[in-house]
């Protein structure tokens, strides 16, 4: 009967004790940080403030909307630089501690300068991620230099932001197609030299993951502003098929990045020179069947050198990279240009380079100080476009471009996730207004705005641009075109001639309206009985393919 009477009040309580005992852990959720999507909230702890180039820990603790800890989670820590646009040598180590607190190790920070660290997180309920920011100090510093971004969360004061925005593109892929190029200095088949200025509004409005999805920038600001100029010279007129362009950029850069002050730098971009030659004509009539000369196009072999005269991202000092003016590697490419006269108004025009990119020091991970050769990776550049040209005025153009950067090593590892995509395109529009010596051409480009667009893509964006040419026509006895110099006594030189002209005649090309000396190397045709000479290879094919419209 005792037995009974003490059996039964522990069988009564005996649920409630289980209750109580399984009753589940409720974390304070205040002051802690949401997801990207918003299903989960997060604390994040590192072992270093700010973290260092090396190796750096991370505790974390996961949490839902109601306080409930996340546990049995799949968790992914990813390091990447978006500047170099590369990853870390090594792989992090999460280990779940319970409770919903993870710790990771084993986060190696290749060197200073920004980074994110992208945490993925997977449940059986729920899949989302953390996109945080840091600025990476060197382990010795000759410049000791500290921002504090963030919130303080459980004692801790961590220099930590969402990731919106950064500008490894505006640094390095910025400088190479847009203002490292010599290309729009390039002289014109019956120029001797060309003079170019172009101005560049780059904002930035989004992002591309290494799985190519397109994220928005919504709480960032960065807009870029690119001045370039250019030159271009045929240097020995025995060669006019033989030109060398230059081009040196400069950039001001504003930066206005969540939670980090505003700052705004001007300096020198990434300077190039390039060198083309022409291997072939075109011959401007458009192809035609039974002309198989028609169907040679215009082709320039170029070889290209672009050196780092910008401030490099491992050498930039403000935290939000505003000072970063260039890639900071030497690089030569190689490639050709091809060009093709479907009609006598419409081109298309394809082009292709292989961009060897050489390794340069950076400052190595660890304590000692070292530095390591950082290698970019090469690059493979591809362009096409379709030309329209109603008249010696105006010109549309719709073109495309891609380039694809192939994985980067430290001191021979290949960095892992530092593979890069980027397709653009644009429409621009060219105005002859001062024939043959003024041009003005305003374009418009920009990523896609799609998922798949690009791959590891930091900075993307629309740029509008304007620019100005000056070219300098071909003169000079013994050339092809020779403008001539016209006293007060001496009138308008003459078209057409009863007889063909002999070498020093002031006469005007029927195509181009220009005037210039003939000389033994000047093209000829005769028509209706008459005799014309042209400036150019190029214009005796015009006007023998339709001379009424020359003539009129």
């Amino acid at each position: 009967m005792r037995l009974v009477l003490l059996v039964v009040p522990w069988l009564c309580f005996a649920p409630a004790c289980l209750e109580f005992g399984a009753k589940e852990n409720i974390i304070d959720i205040s002051g802690m940080i949401s997801s990207e999507d918003g299903y989960i909230t997060g604390q994040f702890m590192p072992d270093h403030d700010p973290p260092i180039s090396g190796k750096n820990a991370l505790e974390f603790i996961l949490a839902d909307d109601d306080g409930r800890p996340i546990v049995d989670a799949e968790v992914t820590v990813t390091p990447f630089m978006p500047s170099m646009g590369h990853g870390s040598t090594e792989d992090p180590i999460v280990e779940e501690k319970g409770d919903g607190e993870y710790l990771a190790t084993n986060i190696v920070y290749t060197m200073k300068g920004e980074w994110t660290l992208t945490i993925d997180v997977e449940t059986d309920s729920v899949e989302d991620s953390f996109v945080l920011f840091y600025v990476v100090e060197s382990t010795i510093m000759r410049k000791y230099y500290k921002t504090k971004i963030g919130s303080w969360i459980a004692g801790f004061s961590i220099s930590i932001l969402p990731l919106l925005t950064v500008v490894d593109d505006a640094w390095s892929q910025a400088c190479c197609a847009s203002t490292g190029s010599s290309d729009f200095s390039v002289v014109g088949r019956k120029d001797i030299a060309a003079v170019a200025a172009m101005v560049q509004y780059e904002p930035i409005l989004g992002r591309y993951n290494r799985d190519g999805e397109y994220i928005p920038v919504d709480r960032s600001v960065v807009r870029d502003v690119v001045f370039t100029a250019g030159f271009g010279i045929r240097p020995l007129r025995a060669l006019r098929r033989w030109q060398i362009n230059l081009a040196v950029p400069l950039r001001y850069q504003y930066r206005w990045l969540d939670r980090i002050p505003p700052s705004h730098r001007f300096g020198f971009g990434d300077a190039s020179v390039s060198t083309r030659f022409t291997v072939l004509d075109d011959r401007l009539t458009g192809m035609q069947r039974k002309n198989p000369e028609s169907f040679l196009p215009f082709l320039d072999l170029i070889i290209a050198v672009k050196s780092p005269t910008g401030r490099s991202p491992e050498k930039s000092v403000e935290p939000s990279g505003s000072d970063a003016m260039g890639d900071g590697s030497w690089s030569v490419s190689t490639g050709l240009s091809l060009q093709k006269f479907i009609t006598r108004k419409s081109a298309i025009l394809v082009g292709f380079d292989y961009e060897i990119r050489f390794p340069h020091e950076v400052s190595g991970p660890g304590a000692d100080g070292a530095t390591a050769a950082f290698d970019p990776g090469n690059a493979t550049n591809y362009r096409a476009s379709w030309q329209y040209m109603p008249d010696f005025d105006w010109s549309v153009s719709l073109f495309s471009s891609l380039r694809v950067t192939y994985p980067s090593k430290l001191d021979s590892d290949v960095v892992k996730h530092s593979q890069i995509l980027r397709w653009r395109m644009g429409m621009s529009i060219t105005w002859v207004f001062a024939y043959p010596k003024w041009e003005a051409t305003v374009a418009a480009m920009t990523d896609p705005w799609w998922h798949g667009g690009g791959w590891n893509v930091t900075a993307a964006g629309p740029s509008a641009m304007l620019q100005f040419r000056r070219n300098f026509p071909t003169g000079g006895e013994g050339s092809e075109s020779q403008p001539a110099q016209k006293s007060t006594e001496e009138t308008e030189a003459p078209m057409s001639f009863d007889a063909p002209p002999p070498i020093g005649t002031r006469a005007t090309c029927p195509v181009m309206k220009e005037q210039f000396v003939v000389s033994a190397q000047t093209e000829r045709s005769e028509h209706n009985g008459k005799h014309y000479v042209y400036c150019c290879p190029g214009c005796k094919s015009q006007f023998d393919a339709s001379p009424e419209t020359y003539l009129d």
